[in-house]
């Protein structure tokens, strides 16, 4: 399996102002391996939070995450969303606490399409989705990694582990109602539209869609990864195959094809998107593998509002025979 170089230094981002990018006026690009690293140790911190939750701790553990979070979200959406997309769709470690904090981005960044939403619902929202598994956090990972199907007792420890999250997280000291009752609702709301609903199953719902869209092309163990942009298009309708509200803003926030996640060019060539474009099927991309098959030399910018180079279609990252490099990646965004 081929590897793709890594370029020594860090490149400024092609065709990607910052206006366009979404980076925060005054923003400091961490360099490539510093921003993994950031992403990562959330990742191990959530992870430590949900395995081995204390109640005199917990609500203040659950905060300084979601303060880390905010702060990358804010700071740089598509830089974020890239590590996370990319990290998704190519390993499996923590998947719980990597999955709800990708979640909890997801829905930070949707939030900001909804009208009438306010910093504490937002904040609501997040600490939803960063805790929504807890009541099967072991679980959760252990059947990541599992190639048998689901047994009995896994079935139904997934179907009550939304009113058991809810428990735990008043034993653990969460009194926010709304919080909590997301949390018991994330897997039940049906379709409609958002402004009729309570906070609650607002968020719950937001939650939801979030949930399917992201884990649908996640890697797991016995399980193919749907493409990002096959996810996001089923997202953006609900379960009436009719456009749905929560799923539109999160195919606004995270483009129809997000960053990190692989595409096929009308030139035949693999290329990765690496900041979302003015027009949600217009990304910025760079070409990785040739049209021929071969990796790339290095990555190509292309692009895609050239006919000869619009995106065409999506993949999964397994689908191709080319272990790419997060580093080198992340230092072309």
């Amino acid at each position: 399996m081929s590897t793709l170089p890594a370029p020594a230094d860090e490149p400024p981002p092609p065709r990607a102002p910052a206006a366009v990018a979404g980076a925060a006026p005054g923003y400091q690009r961490p360099p490539a391996r510093e921003l993994i690293e950031q992403w990562s140790r959330l990742i191990d911190r959530l992870s430590a939070v949900l395995h081995a939750p204390e109640a005199a701790s917990f609500e203040a553990s659950v905060a300084g995450v979601d303060a880390a979070l905010q702060l990358l979200a804010d700071s740089d959406a598509d830089r974020v969303v890239f590590v996370a997309t990319f990290l998704a769709e190519s390993e499996a470690r923590h998947y719980c606490a990597a999955h709800s904090l990708y979640v909890a981005l997801a829905c930070h960044l949707a939030s900001r399409a909804i009208d009438g939403w306010d910093d504490r619902r937002r904040a609501q929202l997040r600490g939803a989705a960063l805790t929504m598994n807890i009541a099967m956090a072991s679980q959760q990972d252990q059947m990541a990694r599992q190639y048998a199907p689901l047994d009995t007792d896994q079935r139904a420890l997934i179907d009550s582990h939304e009113t058991r999250g809810a428990q735990r997280l008043r034993e653990l000291g969460i009194a926010d109602t709304d919080w909590t009752e997301a949390v018991a609702q994330h897997h039940r709301t049906g379709p409609g539209a958002l402004d009729t609903r309570s906070p609650a199953e607002q968020m719950a719902r937001l939650i939801q869609r979030a949930d399917r869209l992201t884990a649908a092309h996640s890697i797991r163990a016995g399980r193919a990864a749907r493409s990002a942009g096959d996810a996001s298009r089923a997202a953006y309708l609900d379960e009436m195959q009719q456009p749905d509200a929560a799923g539109a803003a999160l195919v606004k926030a995270l483009g129809i094809y997000p960053p990190g996640s692989l595409v096929r060019l009308a030139n035949a060539e693999v290329a990765i998107v690496i900041r979302r474009g003015e027009r949600a099927d217009q990304p910025h991309v760079v070409a990785v593998v040739r049209a021929d098959g071969l990796p790339q030399v290095s990555p190509k910018p292309r692009d895609t509002a050239q006919p000869a180079m619009k995106v065409i279609g999506s993949l999964a990252q397994e689908t191709i025979k080319l272990r790419l490099s997060l580093e080198a990646l992340v230092k072309l965004t």
